[in-house]
């Protein structure tokens, strides 16, 4: 070992503390050898090229690195810490902070979690004051937006000291949201009336039932729920907490579900018709799979001869981690995912406008229905054999809301149930088919039975069923080619003869 262990020697590592290295430099100065760097405490060279026999606190040293100030973002005006106003949990101001730029929704459609009297700015959530928000925007409008899950708003607080990069980016992402974080009775301003009163009760219907869910006791067979002084399967409860709703909406001509698959009179001249199935998935329930609800709106008091075509409103509802509704209305465009927050009871939480669908892009998942088909139905084998050997992802749990609604959240895919002579078509066109597909088409995506739309199929009866693809237009393409209709009616035809 060297006398002077914080010597670097040619392909070695040796080094000590800067202080170690100045008492070594006092002993053995005299001896060091020539031409040899001192290292730092990061192993850095501390000092320049030290010649022999002199003392390397002599050698000049390398000028310090200049430090660049960078203030905190949360840096305020005030000159004492204990001034700044207590920090607020950000979960339970995002509504408000979203909400800010527009008007307060009627309090006539639902009973959302109190407001604080004064709702912090978009420029407060985002740490950055006003002016320092539209002095970027411009830079930074190109790059996407985001924002943290775990950001904290302090309410009414200014922002002085220049803010960080990564916060000014921040800025544009909550402006953004503000501009698609309505509320349910602000995004539905302007429809009709009757329309809104009656998907307000579906939606608060689906508040109601997610809350059920969540405290539902199960077993291998079922769960239950109480119902007023009943305790109901949790499938039959849903439908009741929606008939109920229909009808104390008071707009409701119609309405027909899949456990009461008939036309059922509940409001005399009503203005509309509804379809829906309750709890899509209830067999899975007892899993704590995804499980959803699906409704469709039709004007008029009748469901049986019409089309697709003639609905008004249509949605799909998802009970998982989050529960969502993704909406599509007659003069909205695109569909709309709205997201239930604060719901901690069946008579509390609000819906909060959070995603616009308007295109789904080619892609490589796919979500296979009624696997059984394809050992009687050529064309559906050979499809799961490309799906295969082109390595699409598998993304199918059997609940056909998730696996429907996820090619709208990924923005590509494809979901098909087709039929064959020993696994008949179990989709019912009315209270599934239908309503997916009006809210699919108008997502930016593409529907088809085999032959074409789902949307241009007349309703003959409340038990008719339909096999079913939807996705990007390439993939649902394919499914006309390879499966198709005509492949599927003529293994009808040879299993009866």
């Amino acid at each position: 070992m060297p006398p002077w262990p914080c010597i670097r020697k040619e392909g070695g590592a040796l080094s000590t503390s800067h202080a170690r290295q100045r008492r070594m430099a006092r002993t053995w100065g005299h001896r060091l050898p020539g031409r040899l760097p001192l290292l730092d405490r990061r192993g850095h060279a501390a000092l320049h090229d030290v010649p022999a026999g002199q003392s390397p606190l002599a050698a000049p040293r390398r000028p310090p690195r200049r430090r660049v100030h960078r203030p905190s973002p949360c840096q305020r005006v005030t000159s004492s810490p204990s001034a700044l106003p207590p920090p607020v949990d950000a979960l339970h101001l995002l509504p408000h902070v979203l909400a800010s730029t527009v008007a307060p929704p009627s309090p006539s459609l639902s009973a959302p979690y109190p407001r604080p009297a004064a709702p912090p700015t978009v420029a407060a959530m985002a740490f950055v004051a006003p002016a320092a928000a539209a002095s970027v925007t411009a830079r930074v409008a190109a790059r996407p937006a985001t924002v943290g899950a775990r950001a904290t708003a302090f309410a009414g607080a200014a922002v002085a000291a220049p803010a960080r990069r990564s916060v000014l980016r921040a800025a544009p992402a909550a402006l953004r949201m503000a501009q698609t974080g309505e509320t349910l009775e602000e995004f539905l301003a302007g429809s009709d009336p009757k329309l809104v009163k009656c998907v307000a009760a579906m939606f608060a219907s689906c508040k109601e039932v997610a809350y059920k869910i969540r405290t539902a006791s199960c077993d291998k067979m079922a769960c239950f729920n109480d119902f007023g002084d009943e305790q109901l399967a949790i499938d039959m409860l849903a439908d009741k907490i929606i008939f109920d709703n229909l009808e104390a909406s008071g707009v409701v001509a119609t309405a027909s579900s899949e456990e009461v698959p008939k036309e059922v009179t509940i409001t005399e001249g009503g203005a509309y018709s509804v379809a829906f199935d309750p709890l899509d998935g209830s067999s899975i329930i007892d899993t704590n799979f995804t499980v959803g609800t699906i409704f469709g709106v039709w004007p008029g008091d009748k469901l049986v001869g019409t089309t697709g075509r003639e609905l008004v409103a249509g949605g799909m509802v998802l009970y998982g981690p989050r529960t969502t509704v993704t909406l599509a209305m007659e003069g909205k465009e695109g569909a709309h995912e709205f997201l239930l927050i604060d719901d901690f009871s069946s008579r509390h939480g609000s819906w909060v406008h959070t995603a616009t669908f308007t295109a789904v892009n080619e892609g490589k998942l796919y979500a296979p229905g009624n696997l059984r088909a394809a050992e009687d139905n050529p064309g559906y084998a050979e499809l799961i054999d490309y799906y295969r050997k082109e390595k699409f992802q598998l993304r199918y749990s059997g609940g056909m809301v998730g696996d429907v609604n996820q090619i709208l959240v990924k923005g590509k895919g494809v979901f098909c149930n087709p039929s064959s002579p020993s696994a008949k078509a179990k989709l019912r066109l009315l209270y599934e088919v239908g309503p997916i597909g009006y809210v699919m088409e108008k997502a930016g995506a593409k529907s088809s039975d085999g032959s074409g739309s789902v949307l241009d199929i007349k309703v003959q009866s409340t038990e008719d069923r339909s096999q079913v693809c939807y996705g990007s237009a390439g993939e649902v393409a394919r499914f006309e080619q390879m499966v198709g209709k005509k492949a599927e009616m003529n293994a009808t035809v040879d299993t009866t003869a």
